[in-house]
């Protein structure tokens, strides 16, 4: 903690520096609250930049944790399967070895992030993917323009282990004739998700996600879907932080099932005493959405907790 607040008090003195000569009232009355001191914000040398501060390695390991958070949400949001609803595993293909050791290090990070329980790392595109691929002729036409007809009878010529190595490297040309070099860029890729599967992908990885929902992993899901629901429902009602707090919920087969599965967590995560299932009446009552099926929750302030 002490460790955070340090940090965002010296990013918040740099950047007070760096807008002082734009916005010099505001950043100097900032200032001297953050350094509890008279002394003008303006009387201070201005930050240079200081090369040795620089950690190129933390910010590529930044970078790909970013990259592969990115590509699982979209894999996600291709199959329509919302971030709240746990799914089993990612499965994540890289060439580049450091890349696969920046995310081994961080994969609890990544597992929180995308909600998933499970990471594996794919040896080969195929474990992922079925990859289809043709010329890009509006590319091809624009890079070569009257060489495209030879172009194109060179692509002709190549075998589909040529042309897959060239997918597959993507940061090498391959040169194809006198001057004449194309990559992967110049073929429209087609990439079709392996059954049970859906995936994303860049120039660097291809992110793939288990698209079967067991009952385990439904039921957790209606859960979280209704831990995010009555913590919004106590934001509405301007309930205190630490009030304890009774719930009813409409009687709903798969909502109570789910609450059966997972009492503990769900009471614990809204600060919750006891949860009816019979849609007993308490003291606010709102129609919400759960599993596209909607239902009545109740909550009441617990004074007794």
């Amino acid at each position: 903690k002490n460790a955070a607040y340090y940090t965002l008090h010296t990013c918040l003195i740099k950047y007070l520096k760096i807008i002082s000569p734009v916005i010099p009232f505001l950043s100097d009355y900032m200032y001297q609250n953050l350094t509890n001191t008279s002394k003008s914000i303006h009387l201070s040398d201005y930050p240079l930049s200081e090369k040795g501060d620089v950690d190129e390695e933390l910010i590529a390991e930044i970078n790909t944790l970013i990259e592969v958070v990115s590509l699982g949400r979209s894999a996600r949001n291709k199959a329509n399967i919302k971030i709240r609803q746990p799914l089993s595993s990612v499965i994540i293909y890289c060439s580049d070895d450091k890349a696969q050791k920046y995310l081994l290090e961080n994969k609890e990070d990544i597992l929180e992030e995308l909600n998933i329980k499970k990471i594996d790392f794919a040896l080969n595109q195929k474990d992922l993917v079925q990859i289809n691929y043709k010329p890009d002729f509006q590319k091809l036409g624009e890079k070569f323009g009257k060489k495209m007809k030879n172009v194109l009878q060179a692509i002709n010529n190549l075998d589909k282990v040529d042309i897959e190595k060239i997918i597959n490297d993507r940061n090498t040309d391959y040169e194809i004739g006198k001057n004449e070099a194309i990559g992967y860029q110049d073929f429209i890729i087609d990439e079709i998700a392996n059954k049970g599967l859906q995936v994303s992908s860049n120039s660097n990885f291809i992110v793939g996600i288990t698209t079967d929902i067991t009952e385990e992993l439904k039921n957790e899901g209606i859960v979280r879907d209704l831990i995010r629901s009555v913590q919004s429902f106590r934001k509405e009602l301007d309930f205190n932080v630490s009030d304890r707090i009774n719930i009813s919920i409409e009687h709903n087969d798969d909502i109570v099932r789910a609450i059966n599965s997972h009492e503990k967590y769900f009471l614990n995560e809204v600060l919750g005493v006891k949860i009816d299932i019979n849609g007993k009446k308490l003291d606010f009552e709102k129609a919400i959405e759960i599993s596209n099926q909607k239902v009545k929750l109740g909550l009441s302030k617990d004074y007794k907790g």
